[in-house]
């Protein structure tokens, strides 16, 4: 089986996990009033793609010549998961704003999603050839709106099948999941510097 195709497999597999992102896109979903919010998963697949261009050109030298620059952003992306997941909690699911989960936040959060690094660093074609990175690439891109349109509709079906009351509950269990994520990365990440 061509590495390619092997590392696509392991891209799914990850991308299928819970995570920061997903839980965006769920709780969207079951929020949303009209059409799936689609151009979420846009913003998505930029943050992803922007955070692993990032990592595979400055990420690695970066971390070698400065030290504390990976705890320091692990500890800003903690307060920015837990920030988001105090707003998504204050957020009134049923009003028609969108609330705080916009492209621009889900593209914050997924760019600096830990999920990236996997992907920059283990998944990433070890070959620099146009051709098999350009199929990565492709192959990526599709995972993403795979994966991401599946934790739209996932949320999306949670929030119209079982009514109002789980439409509600959604985004607050979004908000616990989203501030849970940052206090286990800066509890992690603080005890490694401390």
């Amino acid at each position: 089986m061509p590495q390619v195709l092997v590392s696509l497999l392991g891209v799914v597999a990850i991308l299928a996990t819970p995570g920061p992102t997903n839980t965006l896109l769920a709780a969207a979903g079951a929020t949303s009033a009209g059409a799936p919010p689609w151009r979420l998963v846009g913003a998505e697949l930029a943050g992803y793609l922007v955070s692993i261009a990032l990592l595979r050109t400055l990420g690695a030298p970066l971390a070698a010549a400065i030290p504390f620059a990976v705890p320091t952003v692990k500890l800003a992306l903690a307060a920015y998961l837990a920030a988001l997941g105090a707003a998504l909690w204050r957020h009134d699911a049923g009003s028609t704003d969108p609330g705080p989960i916009t492209p621009r936040r889900l593209f914050v959060a997924t760019l600096f999603n830990p999920k990236a690094a996997v992907f920059a660093f283990a998944l990433f074609p070890d070959s620099v050839e146009r051709p098999q990175i350009a199929l990565w690439v492709a192959g990526f891109a599709l995972a993403v709106a795979l994966c991401g349109g599946g934790w739209l509709l996932l949320g999306r079906r949670a929030g119209r099948d079982a009514g109002t009351l789980v439409a509600r509950l959604v985004p607050r269990l979004a908000s616990v999941v989203l501030v849970g994520f940052g206090l286990a990365l800066a509890a992690t990440t603080l005890a490694k510097v401390v």
